[in-house]
């Protein structure tokens, strides 16, 4: 049994509430209850509780049980069986400072500016870091056991964030050992130059980096007067970046591949992927444009629903309670989200308190079961067991969002959601979905992107 695990105790005043809750929990983990089909959801909640050996309306009843104090303190307070305690995947952000808006040379040498102004968190070269001390509690509080730890930023390999990278990639080494899937984000700009790149890969290497994953296959990253040109500059730069990944005897993967590590701890592993509003160029670049923050604010995208795919599973939302190869959550410098594109809302603090804990704390909420089912717009239906009124209330608050795509309706869905629920008088709701500032708050805010985009131009 892993270090500090142990069974949920058995001869406390809440010792039926305790097992009920497991077993609850446990249930959410399994394939069964994945498989929604078009299935009602107050069916497929009804027909969960059968298979968790509970009685009948023993959702509603936890639901409620959850809403006291005490009940919560208690099972919060417990140790939590080993299978509990797993997750398959986090994403952990531990800057936002990057070369945004830094000079730097092109894969011919001539000097440009980055600009990124779809950027998902607000990176810029004024962006500020995790402390140590904050990544060693967010590190302490991960699940036990996982398969992956993806470290991102900001940009990991800029020169002021190396120290703190390095550090934070040997917690988990350490903490993990050898079979942990352990990656890095970049946007590839420092391993550019063939001399940097390998001292840098001997750092990473060193600290028990698995994996390095090039986010940089994007127009956004790149200058040109056309589409085109900004392609052929990428092509450019992803080949600069290859070669130079080759060289220092780096393997190269695919999505196919991406559970795949080789048996040497000291061969890394490489993939290249990207961002772009249409997908353009035959498939070449992969991913649609995420419709929330700076891109939003840039008027790249707009609110309205125009049929593009951004999350056709909701993302990183999508069985993120645990149990399924989509089992991930994402941690933006503390504060934890079912979603890797970041919710409006966190989950909870992972400065402060154990990420599976946290998980558990949400097994009876119904916005987070419809998230880790993947229709989130069907929540209310899960709310209707609780209380009809309760149902039908969220499904108006649900109409009013439907015709605005998928990432601003689920930001102004949660947050009328929460106030709902503290209107109905359910207290979990002053610990649930709160807005928990992160260590860089302020680079989301507009006037931060105004003056990034002043110090661009003048520069």
């Amino acid at each position: 049994m892993p270090a500090g695990s142990q069974p949920i105790p058995q001869d406390t005043a809440s010792d039926s509430a305790s097992r009920a809750m497991v077993a609850w929990a446990r249930m959410l983990r399994t394939r069964a209850f994945a498989r929604v089909d078009g299935d009602a959801l107050a069916s497929h909640i009804h027909a969960a509780e059968t298979r968790a050996g509970l009685e009948g309306n023993a959702y509603r009843r936890l639901f409620l049980e959850w809403q006291h104090s005490a009940t919560r303190s208690d099972l919060l307070a417990c140790g939590l069986p080993d299978d509990l305690r797993r997750k398959d995947s986090v994403y952990l952000v531990i800057t936002t400072k990057c070369n945004n808006g830094m000079a730097t040379a092109d894969a011919d040498g001539r000097v440009v500016h980055k600009t990124c102004a779809h950027c998902l968190n607000g990176s810029g070269p004024n962006g500020v870091s995790m402390t140590i001390e904050e990544t060693e509690r967010v590190v302490a509080n991960l699940p036990y056991l996982l398969r992956e730890i993806e470290i991102s930023g900001g940009e990991a390999l800029h020169p002021d964030v190396m120290p703190l990278t390095l550090h934070t990639l040997r917690l988990c080494a350490d903490r993990y050992g050898r079979d942990l899937l352990l990656s890095l984000q970049t946007n590839g700009d420092f391993l550019r130059d063939p001399r940097q790149c390998d001292e840098t890969l001997s750092l990473l290497r060193d600290a028990g980096l698995r994996r390095i994953v090039v986010a940089s296959m994007d127009m956004y990253h790149a200058k040109g007067a056309t589409p085109q040109d900004r392609f052929e500059e990428r092509k450019r730069h992803y080949a600069r970046v290859q070669e130079n990944l080759r060289r220092s005897r780096v393997v190269f993967v695919t999505g196919d591949d991406a559970a795949w590590l080789p048996d040497d701890p000291t061969v890394l592993t490489a993939h290249f992927f990207g961002a772009d509003i249409d997908n353009r160029f035959g498939g070449f670049i992969i991913d649609g444009l995420v419709p929330n923050a700076r891109a939003l604010r840039a008027g790249l995208v707009d609110e309205s629903d125009n049929g593009v795919p951004y999350c056709p599973r909701h993302a990183g939302a999508r069985g993120f309670l645990g149990g399924g190869a989509d089992d991930q959550v994402a941690i933006n410098g503390g504060p934890v989200y079912p979603c890797c594109w970041f919710t409006e809302l966190p989950l909870g603090d992972a400065r402060e308190m154990s990420v599976p804990h946290m998980l558990l704390a949400y097994a009876t909420d119904p916005l987070a079961i419809a998230q880790h089912l993947g229709v989130p717009e069907r929540a209310w239906e899960i709310a209707q067991v609780v209380s009809p009124e309760l149902g039908a209330e969220m499904r108006d608050i649900q109409a009013d969002v439907q015709p605005l795509n998928q990432c601003v309706a689920c930001r102004r869905f949660t947050r009328e959601y929460v106030a709902l629920m503290r209107r109905h008088g359910y207290g979990a709701y002053d610990e649930l979905w709160l807005d928990i500032p992160t260590p860089w708050n302020h680079v989301s805010d507009p006037e931060h992107d105004l003056a990034l985009e002043s110090w661009v131009a003048a520069s």
